[in-house]
């Protein structure tokens, strides 16, 4: 082998690794947060306070049953995910979540290539990297999705179990002579089943659709799978589980009309990069190019639109816009592959383009991720050594400033002040059983700006050889800034 092949094959490597090591280490820096700590205690009711941490499965079996049975918010209908955020949050070793996460996190993105090129062998390194970071730039809450333990597991592990439930009918649509084996059957029913069970604005995108897909069938007299019909039933059946679980009712028109104009405006905020240009392109190709566009693109298109209208039954929240993001990013990939003997130099231009714009975004949201968890392994340190001194009413600095939504820590509730406030009751007292300790209350000194240190005083500190890990965290702490 050459030395050039050597280097090419290093560089592939490493276009492969960098981004899963990368979040790998993120995970690792992103404690466990906001909901995270009552999913660690066994539940009766969202807002009731929590009196003891789960200690067995059958806690988080009968706590997920009680979400379900007494709906608060509307993910509590979600059982699945929900069982999965007791088992981690009760384990409280974040290191398994964070080795599994990262796992999950390296064939999700594996996933979204495979979609967008419709085959294994035409995944690159050069795609899968470009994939990471243009999801890191089109997903307005990232870390929320990606490395908040809670979140992750409603968004993240979601979507990738949507992506590989859908392979059987992508590879249907592109074969008509595809069969999924007898005895697969019922485990892909169950598999829909849990599917339909998990997100509400994923789960109504893939109804729409699937219901789209039996009626082009059906139009072209196309023969049905037992498959197609098993994994289409489940979800519709896990989806009735699912919204049956909401307490919400129906809005009524004014408030619909009002809230599908807000809905819009959240739309073209968030969305209108990724579906515009799946638009433009496709027009590209429909009107000038004069080529018929595949039906699978107008299917990943459905899923995210529909996904992103959904929303106008409930209301937009910044995390599951990721749902549409992604499948529009699908839809863009496909489309892309209709221009395979346009000039190498304008895909080289854009990428680097995206690359350049990519940079600062991630300088800013790396510090953001690094400086929340100085300050929240700062506090925890502090909460530590006043638990070992017998001190168990425990006042500390709050809340941790987060200043970019790649971090975790971004738009979570911290500990609060306010012992009347309902959040108050359900975060603290977990909180406060997560550490056992009789109860955690923030500050009434204000709210805190962050780390006031100078670079050389802390520099100085870690070259003294007396400084341990402890006493580091604990200058971090003092130096923690109120208003």
């Amino acid at each position: 082998m050459t030395k050039s092949k050597i280097i090419v094959k290093m560089l592939k490597g490493l276009m492969l690794l960098s981004p899963v090591l990368t979040f790998f280490i993120f995970n690792t820096l992103t404690p466990y947060w906001w909901d995270d700590f009552p999913n660690a205690c066994f539940t009766v009711s969202w807002s009731e306070p929590r009196i003891r941490l789960i200690s067995s499965v059958q806690d988080m079996i009968q706590s997920t049953y009680n979400l379900y049975m007494h709906p608060v918010l509307a993910g509590n209908g979600r059982v699945f995910t929900n069982f999965l955020q007791f088992a981690f949050c009760a384990s409280r070793n974040k290191l398994i979540f964070d080795v599994c996460n990262t796992i999950i996190y390296a064939l999700f993105m594996f996933l979204v290539c495979y979609h967008g090129v419709g085959s294994v062998r035409k995944v690159s390194a050069p795609l899968y990297l470009m994939v990471n970071i243009i999801v890191w730039l089109l997903t307005p809450s990232w870390g929320q999705d990606f490395l908040w333990l809670t979140g992750s597991l409603n968004y993240l592990w979601t979507l990738t179990f949507a992506l590989l439930f859908l392979i059987p009918y992508k590879l249907k649509f592109s074969d008509a002579s595809y069969r999924l084996k007898g005895v697969l059957l019922i485990p892909f029913l169950f598999a829909g089943i849990i599917l339909g069970w998990c997100m509400q604005n994923l789960s109504a995108g893939l109804c729409v659709v699937l219901t789209a897909y039996f009626i082009r069938k059906y139009t072209k007299k196309e023969k049905i799978s037992l498959f197609e019909v098993f994994g289409a039933l489940g979800v519709l059946i896990g989806f009735y589980f699912l919204i049956i679980s909401s307490n919400t009712k129906f809005p009524g028109i004014k408030t619909l009309s009002l809230r599908f104009i807000g809905v819009t405006i959240s739309f073209l905020r968030y969305c209108i990069l990724p579906a515009g240009l799946s638009v433009l392109l496709g027009i590209e190709i429909f009107i000038f190019r004069k080529k018929p566009v595949n039906m699978i693109i107008y299917g990943y298109f459905a899923i995210a639109f529909v996904s992103f209208y959904s929303l106008v039954l409930g209301y937009v929240t910044e995390r599951a816009v990721i749902t549409p993001v992604v499948f529009f990013i699908i839809s863009t990939l496909n489309c892309l592959k209709y221009f395979d003997q346009t000039p190498k130099r304008y895909f080289v231009f854009v990428c680097a383009l995206v690359f350049f714009t990519f940079i600062p975004s991630f300088y800013r949201g790396s510090q953001s991720i690094v400086a929340s968890y100085l300050l929240s392994k700062s506090r925890e340190r502090y909460i530590i050594t006043q638990k070992n001194a017998g001190v168990s009413d425990i006042v500390v600095k709050t809340p941790i400033p987060v200043e970019d939504s790649h971090s975790g820590l971004y738009g979570g509730i911290d500990i609060l002040i306010d012992k009347e406030a309902y959040e108050y009751k359900v975060h603290n007292i977990a909180k406060s059983l997560f550490y056992e300790v009789d109860s955690l209350t923030g500050t009434t000194a204000g709210q805190t700006t962050g780390l006031k240190i100078s670079l050389g005083e802390f520099l100085k500190e870690i070259r003294n050889k007396n400084t341990t890990v402890d006493n580091l965290f604990a200058i971090i702490y003092k130096n923690w800034q109120a208003q």
